[in-house]
Order: C-alpha cells, then structure tokens, then sequence
C-alpha cells in the first residue's frame, strides 16, 4: 500500500512537470523524508548497503516540494549504494546538519574517481555508469536550486567522492 501511494506521488509530480505547473512547496521534516528515502533504498538495492545516519535529535524543516526532495534524497543515496557495488563491505554515511543552512552531506566508501567523472556530475546527459542518461543528478540540482538551494560535489582527503545538498532553513523562506 505504501508503494501504489508512493508511485501514485511521482507520477501526479510527472504529470504537473508535463503540465508546467509551480510545484506544491510546504514544510518538510527533513529527518523523517531522510528516513523514508533510507526505507526505500533498502527495499529496492541491489544488495545489502550500511547506511549510518547523523541526524540530529531536533526535527530539521524545509521548505520544498515533499515528493521532488525524497526524490532526490533517494538519487543521492542510490547514486552511493552504485558506486559502492565493487566495495566488500559498502557503506554510506548521510549526515544533516542545521546552521545558518542545513546541509545534508553523503557519503560512501566507494573509490576513488577520476577527475574527468569528478568535473562531469550533475551534467545533464553525461553519465560514468553504463545505462545511465546522466539526468539523475541534474535534476536533483535543479530540485536544489528550485528551493534556494545548491548541490555541491567535494572530494575527501582520500579522493573520495561526497555530495553536499544544501537548503535555506525554513525561517529563511518565510
């Protein structure tokens, strides 16, 4: 039951995409639409993925469009559990944090990438895996942008890929 209303989200956001309409921004508890993006990877992976979570005990709010950001939340995290499939024991890391933005930041233990793939994310229509469109992670920093907000790529000290989605708290939108 959970998935037909889930499925039946994504495809009225489709079908308001085809029609142009502005999307339905409202409140958004960040860490529980984390937490249902997490459920869904784990039902839908190809294999089993540890996913730690850093999420703080106060409920962090945005504002945005509900179904685009669990979306995109969701990208994000099976963009991870993907580039971990050569890894023995893979593993993501999703932290929120809330400032002066809040910022939720993934990570995984998937290696290192070239500097080519580096510069190329989020990209529309170029894509490192082999069926891909390259319209994932575009269309995440469109969501991001659309809310006031940006999608980051960093590298850590190792080489290691991690991606930044960064909001405005919802004080700040009002």
């Amino acid at each position: 039951k959970t998935q037909t209303v889930r499925a039946n989200a994504i495809i009225q956001r489709v079908r308001s995409y085809a029609k142009q309409e502005k999307p339905q921004v409202q409140s958004v508890n960040f860490n529980q639409l984390i937490h249902k993006a997490v459920t869904y990877l784990n039902q839908t992976a190809q294999r089993h993925v540890k996913v730690s979570l850093k999420l703080p005990k106060k409920e962090v709010v945005v504002q945005a469009e509900p179904t685009d950001l669990e979306l995109s939340v969701y990208n994000l995290l099976k963009n991870a559990a993907d580039a971990c499939a050569e890894v023995k024991k893979p593993e993501i890391t999703v932290e929120l944090t809330e400032d002066s933005r809040v910022e939720l930041k993934i990570f995984d233990n998937a290696p290192e990438i070239d500097e080519e793939t580096f510069k190329n994310l989020g990209t529309l229509f170029k894509s490192s895996k082999q069926n891909g469109l390259g319209l994932g992670l575009a269309i995440v920093k469109r969501v991001a942008e659309a809310n006031g907000g940006r999608l980051e790529f960093q590298k850590d000290e190792a080489g290691r890929l991690f991606v930044i989605l960064s909001l405005p708290k919802f004080e700040e939108r009002n």
